[in-house]
């Protein structure tokens, strides 16, 4: 296993490579001067000249490409055009309320969605299935910037149980998080209790549940120790994929709700053209998405016994290989 994760892992390095190569060529060729932006349009030309010679951006495009990579290889990520601060301290600043966001949406979503859907699919065409597909529905049909400024409107300036602004240093209370881990779990959860749903009833209907009932076992064990395991794989990956483009930053949410996270900071980025600080974010990003599908393939293996006897068999088949 170790080994698989290690080969995942240098097959994520031309991945990133790639992504970034095709981020900086985007960048560069997109029309536009990005020094007018940061010299201003009042500054003569000597002062554009001089700033457009300190970036670098009179050398050709892959002598800036290959020079900005040597230096993220070195761990140096260059300096922010615009923030004239190093790229790694904004993100720094940025990672963890994107991080804490995350794991606290993906978190509410699995407590309250997961078992939403299960009970969903034990009592099909209920009034507690009907009534909870219709608001998964609701859901689904809701705009995220919409929900979060009525939580908004609600909670922090009608009833004022939470603060309406996010603190712009620092990482908050407790009462600062509520309102956008809501919103965020809310436009995740509706996915999940359908994906869990319909897996749930698709295992329920198979021959070896229908064998453990014969037996005599209850519904309770039926569902916990035979059914739910096998429904877990589609679960996981929803999962996956949501917590890895929440760590790419959950923009609307970030906009609305004043947090200074990683989607508010690539967005001010791409806007004022600051090629060093988008680079930066993209490739973290790119990273986080990479491990995150690699940590989902390693979890495949340890949830579902026969994908772990299919790992064996190939490393089995490998090891003959190497042998002859």
């Amino acid at each position: 296993m170790l080994r698989y994760i290690v080969r995942r892992l240098l097959i994520l390095i031309p991945i990133v490579i790639g992504i970034s190569f095709i981020v900086f060529a985007i960048l560069s060729f997109t029309p536009g001067d990005p020094v007018m932006n940061i010299v201003g349009n009042g500054a003569d030309e000597a002062t554009y000249e001089a700033k457009r010679e300190e970036l670098g951006l009179n050398d050709p495009f892959l002598v800036r490409y290959i020079n900005y990579m040597k230096n993220v290889f070195k761990g140096d990520l260059g300096k922010s055009w615009n923030y004239d601060t190093k790229v790694s301290g904004e993100l720094g600043r940025t990672i963890p309320k994107t991080l804490i966001l995350a794991i606290t949406s993906v978190g509410l979503m699995l407590l309250i969605g997961m078992p939403i859907g299960i009970i969903s699919a034990v009592k099909q065409y209920s009034i507690w299935d009907n009534l909870s597909m219709a608001a998964m529905l609701v859901l689904t049909s809701m705009p995220l910037f919409w929900l979060g400024l009525m939580l908004m409107l609600q909670f922090a300036v009608n009833i004022k149980w939470f603060p309406a602004a996010f603190p712009t240093e620092g990482l908050g209370t407790i009462k600062h998080w509520i309102l956008p881990t809501v919103t965020c779990m809310a436009s995740m959860m509706a996915a999940l209790v359908r994906t869990t749903r319909s897996t749930m009833l698709e295992v329920i209907r198979s021959d070896y549940i229908r064998t453990a009932q014969a037996k005599g076992a209850t519904e309770r064990s039926v569902i916990t120790r035979h059914a739910l395991r096998n429904a877990l794989l589609p679960v996981v990956t929803l999962v996956g994929l949501n917590f890895g483009l929440l760590m790419g930053g959950a923009l609307v949410t970030e906009k609305v709700f004043g947090i200074y996270g990683v989607g508010y900071l690539l967005v001010n980025a791409v806007t004022s053209r600051d090629v060093p600080l988008v680079m930066g974010s993209i490739l973290f990003v790119a990273t986080c998405i990479g491990v995150v599908n690699l940590f989902v393939d390693v979890l495949y293996v340890y949830i579902d016994p026969r994908l772990r006897s299919e790992y064996v068999k190939i490393k089995i088949k490998s090891s003959k290989k190497l042998q002859i």
